[in-house]
């Protein structure tokens, strides 16, 4: 998976925003994400959910549950941004399956959005799909923040485990 960094700009300053804008101004730096296309289980689930139903992905629901908890949703700042895009580029196939997912689901479940669209316009390329960051809603960048950390602990517990069996 490869990420892409445009570092021509300075962010500008971090305000506290509510989950329906986007966190960063038009002069933001641009960081963006690429995520695996869906594995056919991945699409499959997607399909079979309707927009009243997350109980199929229990790990999004347990993501929203945790994140509508906070009281506000601080934006990233430049270097948690970079910092987020570099975690994501270190996990494997199946982390970067669960965040197109978790995109999507948050696209469907709490934006409206329908299935057949891809969600917050992103680029198509061979590898995946490229997010820029500012045009993720701040609640799920904070849920893909937190998958990631889970993630990467599951993929060192998995390590440990390989190692001492």
């Amino acid at each position: 998976m490869t990420m892409s960094v445009d570092t021509t700009t300075a962010p500008s300053s971090s305000t506290m925003m509510d989950n329906t804008t986007t966190p960063f101004t038009n002069d933001a730096v641009p960081v963006t994400i690429i995520t695996s296309p869906p594995s056919v289980l991945t699409t499959t689930t997607m399909n079979n959910n309707n927009n009243n139903n997350i109980s199929s992905f229990p790990l999004f629901n347990n993501l929203l549950n945790e994140t509508n908890a906070m009281s506000e949703y601080p934006n990233l700042s430049y270097d948690e941004q970079i910092d987020l895009c570099q975690q994501i580029k270190e996990i494997d196939d199946e982390g970067c399956e669960i965040i197109f997912a978790l995109i999507k689901f948050y696209y469907i479940i709490i934006d409206h959005g329908f299935i057949e669209n891809l969600p917050y316009k992103p680029k198509v390329n061979k590898s995946g799909y490229k997010y820029e960051l500012n045009s993720l809603p701040i609640q799920l960048i904070h849920i893909i923040q937190r998958f990631v950390q889970l993630h990467r602990s599951k993929i060192e517990v998995d390590k440990y485990r390989q190692i001492t069996h």
